[in-house]
């Protein structure tokens, strides 16, 4: 009984946690990494989502924490053993793809869009290695260099 009333206390500071930075319970439970992952995906998502964007990755770090696997996979797996009709979490977790690929997406459209911390942090959590993320960095740079030199971006130039 006092196992459970401590783990209850341990979640309930996990979410009030998560409600500060997302990734709290990660880092709470040593997962650095993917804790600081959370919280530089959680931040990008309040800038270019709004308050829905950071809760979704606020719930995501929660659940990765408390049950050991993503909100997506989570949602799939508690859906899979309802009936196959579309159901409210294949929804939600639609939802959570739609919009860790539309971070995806916004942190390659134009560096100046997002800081370098949050666009490594990006690809970090997408899997990205390091040699991926450097090549897409030194890409950006070129164009970046492109464009301030000609005054024209590389793709305006084959145009």
């Amino acid at each position: 009984m006092q196992k459970h009333n401590e783990q209850m206390l341990k979640n309930g500071v996990k979410l009030v946690g998560e409600m500060l930075l997302p990734g709290t319970s990660l880092l709470l439970d040593e997962k650095i990494r993917p804790g600081m992952a959370h919280a530089a995906i959680g931040i990008l998502a309040r800038v270019v989502l709004g308050v829905p964007g950071l809760l979704l990755v606020a719930a995501n770090s929660y659940t990765q924490s408390t049950t050991g696997t993503s909100l997506i996979d989570h949602l799939r797996q508690r859906s899979s053993k309802a009936p196959r009709d579309v159901s409210l979490a294949d929804k939600v977790a639609a939802d959570v793809e739609s919009l860790i690929s539309r971070l995806r997406q916004r942190s390659s459209k134009d560096p100046r869009d997002v800081s370098l911390a949050d666009k490594v942090a990006a690809d970090v959590a997408g899997g990205l290695t390091y040699d991926e993320i450097r090549a897409g960095i030194v890409e950006d740079i070129e164009d970046l260099y492109h464009e301030a030199t000609t005054g024209k971006t590389p793709k305006q130039d084959t145009q």
